[in-house]
């Protein structure tokens, strides 16, 4: 099947509801953060020594477990799709996705919390890391086609 079929094949709805969904998670994301960077403004900083601030140490590696998890689980529940059809294969697609974004959303937002509660802008910074991962992942019909043609090529 060439790419022009393919793209016939599935509704091109379902792919622009597909990016409403990613665009809402960055936006929470980016509200969020610009709300905690308001609230901060004047007694924020920045501050690596984990001394005036041990959870550090904690959060940012629970943050990178948690984009490393995600993009885990987004593609291990992507392998295990059985559809051969490329409605159905993007509409699982649009799970695994949602799930592997829910993981950086959930890692963005710790990050943010605790910028909220410690005024340290070494979290705004992480959580920018993720906010910019999760936008790399916008599901462009380009990536959609090509996921999908790949997952098509593996039952031939």
């Amino acid at each position: 099947m060439d790419r022009f079929q393919m793209r016939e094949s599935y509704d091109s709805g379902a792919l622009r509801t597909f990016q409403i969904i990613h665009f809402a998670l960055v936006m929470g994301v980016t509200l969020f953060g610009g709300v905690t960077l308001f609230l901060h403004k004047d007694d924020a900083f920045f501050s690596q020594d984990t001394s005036q601030d041990d959870m550090i140490l904690v959060i940012l590696p629970a943050a990178l477990i948690l984009m490393i998890l995600g993009s885990i689980v987004g593609e291990k529940n992507w392998k295990q799709v059985k559809a051969t059809m490329p409605s159905q294969m993007l509409s699982a697609l649009q799970t695994a996705h949602i799930i592997k974004l829910a993981l950086h959303e959930g890692a963005a937002l710790i990050t943010l919390v605790f910028f909220l509660l410690t005024g340290n802008y070494i979290y705004i910074v992480a959580a920018a890391v993720v906010w910019l991962r999760m936008i790399t992942l916008f599901p462009t019909k380009g990536m959609v086609d090509r996921k999908i043609e790949d997952k098509q090529n593996d039952y031939r």
